[in-house]
C-alpha cells in the first residue's frame, strides 16, 4: 500500500472509531433512560458507556491531528455557521491551560452526573420507586439539583 491510501485508510478508521464511540455512548444511555437497570443491565449499561467512550478516546489516535481538525473543522461549520476556510489564531499556553482546566471539569462533572443516574436506577424498587440519593428524599432532589445548576451557571 502507497503511503496516501494507508493515511486516509487511518484516518477512515479514526472517523469510524468516533462515530461507533458516539453511537455506544448513546445506546448506553437510552438503555438505562428506559429503566434497564437490573441485574445484568446494569453491566450492560456501563459496558455500553465505557466502551463508547474508549473508542471515541482511541480514534484520536488514529486520526491525528490532521483527522482530529477536520472533525472540528466540519462541526464548527455545522455548529457555528463558520466557514470552512475561516483561520483560527494560535492560543497562549495559559489560555490552554485555561481550557484544558474546563474540559477536565467538564467530564468529571459529566461521569458524577452519568454515575448518579445509574444509581439512582438501581436502587428504585416496585415499593419505593423513587429513592433516597445521597441523603436527599425525592422531593428535596429537584430544588438541590435548581440550586446546583444556579451556582454554577449563575
Amino acid at each position: 500500500m502507497s503511503q496516501p491510501s494507508q493515511r486516509n485508510l487511518t484516518v477512515r478508521t479514526g472517523f469510524a472509531l468516533f462515530v461507533t464511540g458516539n453511537a455506544l455512548a448513546l445506546v448506553g444511555l437510552g438503555v438505562a433512560a428506559f429503566g434497564f437497570t437490573r441485574g445484568g443491565y446494569v453491566a450492560l449499561v456501563i459496558g455500553l458507556m465505557g466502551i463508547g467512550e474508549a473508542l471515541i478516546l482511541g480514534s484520536i489516535l488514529f486520526l491525528g491531528d490532521d483527522g482530529y481538525r477536520r472533525i472540528e473543522t466540519r462541526t464548527s461549520v455545522v455548529l457555528s455557521r463558520r466557514r470552512a476556510d475561516a483561520t483560527t489564531l494560535e492560543v497562549s499556553q495559559q489560555r490552554h491551560r485555561l481550557g484544558i482546566g474546563f474540559l477536565v471539569v467538564h467530564v468529571l462533572g459529566y461521569f458524577l452526573v452519568w454515575a448518579a443516574a445509574i444509581i439512582a436506577y438501581t436502587r428504585a424498587t416496585l415499593d419505593d420507586p423513587f429513592p433516597t440519593i445521597a441523603g436527599l428524599t425525592f422531593e428535596q432532589q429537584g430544588p438541590a439539583f435548581v440550586w446546583a445548576v444556579n451556582r454554577v451557571l449563575g
